[in-house]
């Protein structure tokens, strides 16, 4: 599960924010034996940063062997510093996996968000509202795959 918005959507990084990674899924989608690669943080857009896609990522390996992982730098809750490092397209390419399925929902700012940066000892950014160009959008060319980056 990403934030490709991180941490503004008016000034995204060239990277996604990853909030939660499990690998080694099994075909049942039983997490059971699953490999928890970065452990869960909800989303967390901060004040005045836009609204978020936030995006489930569903990919699938080629062997049907367990991926070891032992390359990939395991991430607690209580971390920040390798979430905004993470690129979801490398990380697919380098194992040889196969996008499967995208969906997401946007997240906006709430009470809730300050606690999660607390909990990561960081200071949430602060952002003034942006003032943003009118965009005028034809609805005939528009379609909803062109806002996706992944």
């Amino acid at each position: 599960m990403v934030d490709p918005d991180f941490p503004s959507n008016y000034k995204p990084l060239d990277k996604d924010f990853l909030l939660w990674a499990v690998g080694n899924i099994s075909a049942d989608g039983n997490l059971e034996n699953a490999t928890t690669l970065c452990e869960y943080i909800p989303p967390c857009p901060s004040k005045n940063a836009g609204s978020h896609r936030v995006c489930f990522v569903l990919a699938q390996q080629e062997s049907e062997e367990k991926n070891d992982f032992t390359d990939f730098k395991r991430i607690n809750s209580n971390t920040i510093s390798d979430r905004f490092k993470f690129k979801t397209a490398k990380f697919f390419s380098s194992r040889n996996f196969e996008l499967k399925s995208v969906i997401f929902f946007q997240a906006r700012y709430d009470e809730s968000v300050p606690s999660i940066y607390e909990k990561m000892g960081v200071i949430m950014p602060k952002y003034v509202n942006p003032v943003l160009p009118k965009v005028i959008v034809n609805e005939k060319k528009a379609h909803p795959s062109r806002f996706l980056n992944i």
